[in-house]
């Protein structure tokens, strides 16, 4: 079995007993030699008797939403490349005792239902940052999570996940929990998809233990078909922790999935839960056929990933895949600003996965942004300035070999401003179609999510971020179409304004002292498979002034056809 360049490969995964796994050091990896890896039971959990293969559970939303218990969120830390700017800085949680980690409640708060195409908003009982909003679309529902919380709209963006009760959605640590067997895990980050293949809707999570900082989990869960809510989702949870690599205490962290017609593949971060620094990247390879009938939850990991000049990877991505192509692509950035991208191609069986990369040059340059203003605050530098994180990657599709990427960026000029990256690159080539910065000056621009639609003129709707001295933090969205020049793209418009300054500095709790939070860190596009000519796009914006509350967001779903 060939291993992927620039990676350490983890072999196939079956976790009921106990196996030696080999390890192969990637080229770029000199000097590591190969080594056997005793892996022990327990990277999967699941409740006893429940009659599924290991890590597995079937439950459904409504169940969940019924359940008895649930754990009152804990703030996630921030984390840090070990070279970023301090004004970008992680913390770690104070050492002090922990409150009661279990509310009376099993659910939320009761919240009256938003107007259609409202989603899920802040919720004054849970600490949540930042709101991490992703979505997916398809035939005729729409899933919509945050950053620890999920929900179910219809066709026309009304929220159908009601328990009679008020409450309208559920906590993640609800679906994930019960299958983990522990409740001291805070689950976040989340990221979804609709595989139209297989029909289904798919979750990915991180979880971890942040108070005894010593537990690091992978969630995955499946729907039972196009309605999420009918049927049982097929939940998996998984340690990280524990793969017989290096035993320092990580967490996991920049969760995201990709699929096609064989692989479903999960990829994310690891941090150091002492420092929160970044350590590593890691992919998961999963059979998706056997994943999704829940007769194979085994994988086969690659991790320590490098790119061709032997940088650690950062944030790589997996492509949602549509349309024939020659690999299953997955792609990053350079955390600190660059001028490629490396592009990896994943080839071979679930069990007998290749992974390799090269790096695309001639990317149009892009640097870290500044922090972006906001109403009354005048400069990137002014207290109350929304941290924009880094460069990575946040949004990738594949439309057969060709294949789309968001990042943030920075716009030169008399006073620089927060903007985002566009690019379009042909996998089967490694060459660069188009590449592109969008920004205007006065304004800040961050975390652009994309996706592409068919029809008779093929194109791109984008949902990015907005704001300015007197603009509290918005969404605006954008379009182009296939007969429109390269890195030509439509004037932006407002899909929605923000509603008055969020505040980012004031702890959310006595938990929770750390600097200032990234606002949004990802927003989402997803194609509608229903009607493929438009793209459902769905970000946060500020909701302090209706809310009044300064710490609170909303978030806005909207149909956009290129």
């Amino acid at each position: 079995m060939g291993a992927g360049k620039h990676a350490f490969r983890i072999g196939y995964r079956r976790p009921l007993a106990l196996i030696s796994l080999l390890v192969s050091a990637a080229g770029a990896l000199a000097g590591a030699a190969p080594r056997a890896i005793a892996v022990g039971p327990g990277n999967l959990q699941q409740p006893a008797g429940s009659g599924l293969p290991a890590g597995t559970a079937r439950i459904t939303l409504q169940a969940a939403l019924h359940a008895p218990t649930a754990r009152t969120a804990q703030p996630v830390p921030q984390t840090r490349l070990p070279d970023l700017a301090e004004r970008k800085a992680g913390f770690q949680l104070p050492a002090a005792a922990l409150p009661s980690l279990f509310a009376a409640a099993a659910r939320p708060a009761k919240a009256p239902k938003p107007k259609p195409y409202f989603g899920l908003r802040w919720d004054p009982t849970e600490p949540v940052r930042p709101p991490d909003c992703t979505v997916a679309k398809g035939p005729s529902r729409i899933l919509q999570v945050v950053n620890s919380r999920l929900t179910v709209l219809d066709d026309r963006g009304r929220i159908v996940l009601d328990d009679g009760d008020g409450h309208n959605s559920l906590r993640l640590q609800s679906l994930f929990s019960p299958v983990a067997g522990t409740e001291d895990v805070e689950w976040f980050g989340p990221r979804c998809l609709y595989d139209e293949g297989s029909q289904r809707f798919i979750l990915a999570v991180a979880g971890a233990d942040f108070t005894e900082k010593d537990e690091a989990w992978l969630g995955v869960a499946i729907s039972a078909g196009p309605d999420p809510l009918a049927g049982a989702w097929t939940v998996y949870a998984y340690r990280t922790d524990l793969d017989g690599l290096p035993p320092e205490s990580r967490w996991a962290d920049a969760v995201d999935v990709g699929v096609d017609s064989t692989f479903l593949v999960v990829a994310w971060n690891e941090h150091a839960f002492a420092t929160n620094q970044f350590l590593r990247a890691r992919v998961r390879v999963f059979d998706k056929a056997g994943l999704v009938s829940g007769e194979q939850p085994g994988y086969v990991d690659f991790s320590r990933l490098q790119d061709t000049n032997g940088d650690l990877s950062f944030a790589v991505r997996p492509c949602r895949h549509r349309g024939n192509k020659s690999a299953f692509y997955l792609v990053n950035s350079k955390p600190l600003g660059g001028a490629s991208l490396e592009l990896w191609r994943l080839t071979g069986t679930p069990a007998e996965p290749v992974l390799d990369s090269s790096t695309i040059s001639g990317i149009y340059n892009y640097a870290v942004p500044p922090d972006a203003r906001q109403t009354g605050v005048p400069t990137s530098q002014s207290p109350g300035a929304l941290d924009t994180g880094d460069t990575r990657v946040l949004s990738a599709v594949a439309d057969g070999d060709r294949i789309w990427t968001t990042l943030n960026t920075s716009l030169d000029g008399p006073v620089s401003s927060a903007a985002i990256h566009i690019a379009e690159i042909d996998g089967a080539t490694g060459t660069v179609v188009q590449s592109r910065g969008i920004g205007a000056s006065g304004w800040d621009y961050y975390f652009a999510a994309l996706d592409t639609t068919t029809a008779k003129k093929p194109g791109v709707a984008i949902l990015f971020g907005a704001s300015s001295p007197k603009q509290a933090p918005s969404l605006r969205y954008s379009s182009r179409n296939s007969v429109m020049p390269p890195g030509e793209f439509r004037v932006s418009k407002p899909l929605i304004t923000g509603k008055g300054k969020f505040d980012p500095l004031s702890p959310r709790d006595p938990l929770d002292p750390g600097p200032p939070v990234i606002w949004g860190r990802y927003f989402s596009a997803a194609r509608d498979p229903a009607r493929p000519s438009q793209v459902l796009v769905c970000g946060a914006y500020s909701d302090a002034t209706a809310a009044r509350d300064p710490h609170a967001w909303a978030t806005k779903l909207q149909y956009v056809k290129p």
